[in-house]
């Protein structure tokens, strides 16, 4: 078996997690597994540049396993994330993958095994078939076949830019390449780039190809295009020349590479589908505390002793947004907790994106803030607005993450009242939790029309019937604080007839306005009034 790390790499494609030492042209031998440290750990990795998969290795044994595969030589140890800051360094000879805290170890075997079975070929061998007749859905081969095609090392991104394969590439070093390869997105230096030059646009809206030349990091000359079916934008696709230059017509080739592309995207995207149901209703069962709890954590990766906080997110407007630019804000709120190295679980329920993120040991609320305000504060190509967002206060335990979506669903309803534009992009409950109980408070009157007060509906009455204006100048002097000064300016009356209107409304309500309970339940029955059609 020929492959190298940057095949192992691809192979294994947004399972990554972290990568440490991972030089991509290193080349690599076999497959071995290594078991829980034990008496056998002196068969392990035998063979000089072997990929040991770190099955069922306990996260505080990990270090010691890297220092062994370093000693014979090993190329890389592939685990899972143990979560958190905190991860041991890979020594000097030996490369670390880390892997998703929800990643399949079957998966993973598969793939691996795939590729022994030889799916993978050098470019331009006798035994590659040609793009025409490549399988639906296998991008990392797809990459392959159009890099050969259009001359230079291919990048295939979905239409959140996160990089889902790319070619085989031996040429010299190219930092913003490899770091979108490592990093499994287009780095922001590039994604800031494109914005500020209008190509994001034309990549959003066009099937233009864009020619970039003295992009960031040094960036040797780029082509992009859009994949498109319909209106529906698929992803991206990029060619980046190589030791020699892009033939004239590579321009010409990538358009019709990304035609040649769109059934794969389809078939990628009906692929996993399904996973991404799956995935969505052990989510929905935790943020409604039915079910299996344990069990659907253990499947999520979710440590059933973690802290956790509920972040949501929605758009500033009502927009009507398709089904699938709800998933790509799903994708990007669950690559930005990637980013930040925090393992999260991922959902949409109705018009709100909720993750359920678990806190490392040694963070908090602050660094929970920080979050929220990386996922509302990037742009997100398929949706023309922004994102508003809120997180509930931190707590331990399953049982309680049902009550922590409640805290963040009051918040983002009482961030999003009134439409204020000035308001935090993303707030924590607690900073708008008097807003947010006066809201249930409001939703209950609402619903209660037997709660209106006789005396408030003669009020009503008398206004209908005469023209006058005494349910405003209760409400008005109410929202005052019983301020006749304020209420009359507010009003612009004098305030000898402030009181006048005052002594009326006391007549023709009989309400007491003197208890200060009779004038708070005024109030609030009056906001709920005015937040309705009906009292």
């Amino acid at each position: 078996m020929d492959w190298t790390m940057d095949d192992l790499l691809a192979r294994l494609g947004s399972d990554v997690e972290y990568t440490e030492r991972a030089e991509p042209s290193t080349r690599l031998g076999s497959v071995v597994l290594a078991d829980d440290l034990g008496d056998d750990t002196h068969d392990v990795g035998d063979a000089p540049s072997s990929v040991v998969l770190a099955v069922g290795v306990r996260a505080e044994a990990l270090a010691a396993l890297l220092e062994i595969t370093a000693e014979r030589q090993c190329a890389a140890v592939v685990a899972r994330s143990p979560g958190g800051d905190a991860r041991p360094h890979a020594p000097v000879g030996c490369a670390l993958i880390l892997l998703r805290r929800n990643a399949s170890w079957m998966t993973v075997l598969d793939v691996l095994e795939k590729h022994a079975a030889g799916r993978t070929r050098p470019p331009g061998s006798p035994d590659t078939p040609p793009v025409g007749e490549l399988p639906q859905g296998d991008l990392f081969a797809l990459a392959e076949g159009l890099a050969e095609r259009v001359g230079g090392p291919v990048i295939i991104e979905d239409a959140n830019f996160q990089v889902l394969s790319y070619s085989s590439f031996m040429g010299p070093t190219d930092v913003g390449r490899d770091r979108a390869i490592l990093g499994r997105r287009m780095p922001i230096e590039w994604l800031e780039h494109l914005d500020q030059s209008g190509a994001l646009d034309r990549l959003r809206t066009t099937e233009d190809v864009v020619d970039v030349v003295g992009g960031p990091l040094q960036a040797r000359r780029r082509l992009i295009t859009a994949m498109r079916s319909g209106s529906r934008l698929l992803g991206i696709l990029w060619v980046a020349e190589g030791q020699t230059p892009l033939p004239v017509d590579a321009p010409a080739l990538l358009r019709e590479s990304a035609e040649i592309a769109v059934p794969h995207m389809l078939r990628h995207y009906d692929n996993h589908e399904e996973e991404r149901r799956g995935r969505g209703q052990l989510v929905r069962s935790l943020l409604d505390g039915s079910g299996q709890l344990h069990r659907h954590a253990d499947e999520l990766g979710i440590a059933r002793s973690a802290t956790t906080a509920v972040l949501g997110f929605t758009p500033d407007a009502d927009l009507d947004i398709t089904d699938d630019a709800w998933d790509r804000i799903t994708d990007h709120v669950a690559l930005t907790c990637a980013a930040f190295r925090w393992h999260a679980a991922v959902s949409r329920l109705g018009r709100t994106v909720f993750a359920i993120v678990e806190v490392p040991p040694g963070s908090n609320e602050e660094g929970v803030r920080r979050l929220g305000e990386e996922i509302v504060g990037r742009v997100i190509p398929v949706l023309r607005g922004r994102l508003r967002g809120a997180t509930s206060s931190l707590g331990r335990g399953l049982g309680a993450i049902r009550a922590r979506r409640r805290e963040t669903e009051d918040a983002l309803g009482a961030l999003l009242d009134g439409g204020n534009t000035e308001s935090p992009r993303f707030v924590h409950a607690d900073k708008v939790r008097p807003i947010a109980v006066l809201r249930e408070v409001i939703q209950v009157l609402d619903e209660r029309g037997d709660l209106w007060l006789p005396g408030l509906q003669t009020l009503v009455d008398e206004d209908a019937v005469r023209n006058t204006e005494f349910l405003l100048t209760l409400r008005t002097w109410l929202q005052a604080s019983s301020n006749a000064s304020e209420a009359s300016r507010q009003l612009n009356l004098h305030p000898t007839t402030l009181r006048y209107r005052l002594t009326r409304i006391k007549e023709l309500s009989g309400l007491d306005l003197d208890d200060p309970r009779v004038r708070l339940v005024c109030e609030l029955l009056l906001v709920a009034r005015a937040r309705s059609s009906h009292p």
